[in-house]
């Protein structure tokens, strides 16, 4: 192969990354399709003006083009295969576009030791199943991890301890997350849309699929009946270990439960002591035989009602953002929505009058409604 069908290779790939047809990047450049096509067969010769338009389009560095070397595979893996296929490849491109800016910046930087993917070895010849994704939880827990149950440094523990490049980008809903490994790098892709605290979960989940990427097959990954694949149930048992080992877990539920109930204040206090969504929260209830199945649908149900979902911004505000401490502000409200302080008493410890108590909740991401529904408690 000479080197204008190398280039014009090299043309062709990353114009299929972007998902762009011939046409379309020819009008781009100002060249016909048929011009397009001929410099992809490397029948026709790139000018260097053209060849700098190709960077410029294509989000690719010169020396993409003329690279010989042979670069790692780009693999990815999505927890929802996202349906809109020209959307899924142009997310797919920007994602590989920033895991190699992001080595890029690595490099310059002199931090090129965080380049390397996950240290943790796993033998090859692990069979997964539940019980080894718990298990697996607990080692990453008691090897990176100092706090016992809180994970405000969680994502920066995996940036700088693991190597994971997390990335962030502004999507629509039909994409929840993913994982992938390029260039001796791993990377997790996140939908900035989703809360915060969600966005723990999605983490240790797709944490789970980097740690497994070579022991847990694509036949665990894929479900002819639309259920969810096993592979996926596994990273749910992994996130939920991880994020709410059962010792702290029981111990932060059992000091709320009165007479055999928990408040559905206390559900959400808890799951904001955990960093975790209210649904990962009660599915762990359900798990330990805390409720049942029909209790569970019965609380989302009721989550839905009030919407009493955090805002996007939440997991972003500073402690200067909040009244007096972050600490502070949750346990005054937490006391408000089980009614064992009145509006008036929350007004004067926050230092506010009475008529700004719901501006200041929504503001920090509470919204009002009935907070004292009991779920009842079948565990003995």
């Amino acid at each position: 192969m000479d080197d204008k069908q190398k280039i014009g290779e090299k043309i062709k790939q990353a114009r299929l990354e972007k998902g762009l047809t011939g046409e379309i990047l020819g009008k781009s450049i100002g060249l016909a399709q048929e011009t397009i096509s001929k410099i992809e067969n490397g029948t026709r010769e790139v000018k260097a003006w053209e060849l700098n338009s190709f960077s410029r389009i294509l989000h690719k560095d010169l020396n993409y083009f003329f690279s010989s070397d042979e670069r790692n595979e780009f693999e990815i893996r999505w927890r929802q295969e996202p349906q809109d296929v020209s959307s899924k490849k142009n997310v797919e491109s920007d994602f590989k576009d920033i895991i190699e800016n992001y080595d890029n910046l690595l490099d310059l930087s002199g931090d090129s030791s965080l380049k390397s993917g996950i240290s943790l070895k796993i033998d090859n010849k692990t069979k997964p199943d539940y019980k080894f994704a718990k298990k697996l939880a607990k080692e990453i827990r008691s090897r990176f991890y100092d706090s016992d149950f809180q994970f405000q440094g969680f994502r920066k523990q995996l940036e700088i301890k693991l190597g994971i490049k997390i990335i962030e980008l502004d999507l629509t809903n039909e994409f929840t997350a993913a994982s992938a490994f390029y260039n001796d790098s791993w990377a997790i892709l996140l939908n900035k849309n989703n809360i915060i605290y969600r966005s723990y979960f999605s983490i240790a989940h797709e944490l789970f699929h980097l740690l497994t990427w070579d022991i847990v097959d694509e036949e665990f990954l894929v479900s002819p009946d639309g259920n969810k694949p096993l592979g996926e149930k596994w990273a749910d048992c992994f996130a939920a270990e991880l994020l709410m080992p059962e010792d702290k877990f029981k111990e932060l539920v059992d000091g709320k439960i009165k007479n055999r109930a928990l408040t559905f204040a206390n559900c959400l206090y808890i799951a904001d002591i955990l960093n975790v969504s209210l649904e990962a929260f009660v599915y762990r209830l359900k798990f330990f035989k805390y409720i049942t199945e029909e209790t569970v649908a019965e609380i989302l149900k009721r989550d839905s009602e009030l919407r009493i979902h955090f805002r996007n911004s939440r997991g972003q505000i500073q402690e200067s953002d909040w009244p007096i401490s972050e600490r502070y502000f949750k346990l005054a409200v937490n006391c408000l929505e089980n009614g064992f302080i009145s509006h008036s008493v929350f007004a004067k410890y926050m230092g506010i009058n009475q008529a700004e108590i719901e501006s200041l909740l929504k503001d920090k991401g509470y919204w009002g409604g009935d907070y004292n529904f009991e779920v009842d408690i079948n565990y003995t």
